[in-house]
């Protein structure tokens, strides 16, 4: 059973303040934010922050600047984990450190001069207006709903990648960079640092202080975690949501999470609220993301607030690692090349872009969208077609 005191945690506006005094960070107002400090170090987060095995927020803030004294920040950015996008000061120099989490979850920008979690407030302070908009961007937005490259659709504006440390320094000038040490994904070590279960009881150690709700659907992926994370003594809820109460996702979930004896809410989505609610809807994923795909999840995830919910886990992610994304190539696995195009016709972009609502520039773009997604995927190919 996980175990952990009441750990402080500040957050507000105030907060905000004093480290916004710094003219290339701009830190949203609007958005839940948390504060730490030390004798040396103010450290601001969104999102949720934790080292394994201990309590998420300042406790594990604490841990990570007490690595950072010891070997470097580049080194201890390694023992966070979460989604999450973090800021520190030091008191010492006046220079900041900004990054995301590990995993490159965590969406937060950037320009030559400037950082910022979001995007919308980044561009209003940099002067953008649509007539920036990058069309390939823009086609690749309208066709999927969303961005697959690092970039956005005003092309001054860049995610910041999972392995970026980004410095401000006090004397102002460009942002600089650094990379964190032993962070990439690609070259996994001969063995795992720790077995399947106690990474459980390690993260379920870390989210004892949150109000905890785990997705759960008819998939044996969220059937995994949320029966791992009964065995390892946390307390949360389930919740489903679908258009019906007939819907499988749901039908299915209530007895998983009776047999597990975990609460159970569902949301029964309803389009009539749109109109009303896609102001809010695009505030929430920052202009960035298709409005009517998550109006159901904007629904679900107001439903859990009203509950208390400040933490959402779910099974997504686990469909990466099943053969769907190298199936096409039967018979001829573990062939020393992919062939990335066939990748894209077959499980990315299995139509093309409505070209007749489009003209110029932006038709242009629509006509070679295939062409850039080849290019744009080709570099992540590795040494056989099922890796």
């Amino acid at each position: 059973m996980p175990s952990c005191k009441e750990s402080p945690s500040y957050s507000g506006a105030g907060n905000n303040r004093r480290l916004a005094g710094h003219d290339a960070l701009l830190l949203p107002g609007g958005r839940v934010s948390s504060f730490w400090q030390s004798a040396g170090y103010d450290v601001y987060w969104e999102g949720l922050v934790f080292a394994s095995g201990i309590p998420s927020g300042p406790e594990s803030v604490k841990v990570f600047v007490a690595e950072l004294e010891k070997k470097g920040i580049e080194d201890a950015c390694g023992m966070l984990k979460g989604i999450y996008f973090f800021v520190i000061e030091s008191r010492k120099s006046g220079d900041i450190h900004a990054f995301i989490d590990n995993s490159g979850l965590y969406h937060a920008f950037y320009t030559p001069r400037r950082v910022s979690s979001s995007f919308l407030e980044l561009a209003r302070h940099e002067g953008l207006a649509a007539s920036d908009f990058d069309p390939d961007a823009v086609v690749e937005f309208l066709h999927f709903g969303s961005l697959f490259s690092f970039g956005t659709y005003l092309p001054p504006i860049r995610r910041i990648r999972h392995d970026d440390i980004i410095r401000l320094s006090r004397q102002g000038g460009k942002l600089t960079f650094a990379k964190k040490n032993g962070t990439g994904i690609c070259s996994p070590p001969d063995s795992p640092s720790v077995t399947f279960e106690q990474f459980f009881h390690e993260t379920a150690a870390s989210l004892c202080n949150r109000r905890v709700s785990i997705d759960l659907t008819g998939g044996v992926d969220t059937r995994l975690v949320a029966a791992m994370f009964d065995r390892c003594g946390l307390q949360f809820e389930t919740a489903s949501s679908g258009g019906t109460p007939e819907y499988e996702d749901i039908s299915l979930s209530r007895p998983v999470a009776r047999a597990l004896g975990h609460p159970w809410f569902a949301t029964i989505h309803s389009a009539s609220g749109l109109e009303r609610d896609m102001g809010d809807i695009l505030l929430a994923t920052d202009g960035l993301y298709d409005v009517l795909y998550y109006h159901r999840l904007y629904q679900l995830q107001k439903d859990r607030k009203k509950r208390g919910v400040d933490t959402m886990i779910s099974g997504a992610g686990g469909e990466l690692f099943k053969d769907f994304w190298w199936l096409h190539e039967f018979p001829f696995y573990r062939r020393g090349a992919s062939d990335i195009e066939r990748f894209v016709d077959m499980r990315v972009m299995s139509f093309g872009p409505m070209r007749g609502i489009l003209t110029g520039a932006f038709d242009d773009a629509a006509f070679n969208l295939k062409r850039n997604l080849v290019r744009s995927f080709s570099q992540y190919a590795l040494d056989t077609n099922t890796r």
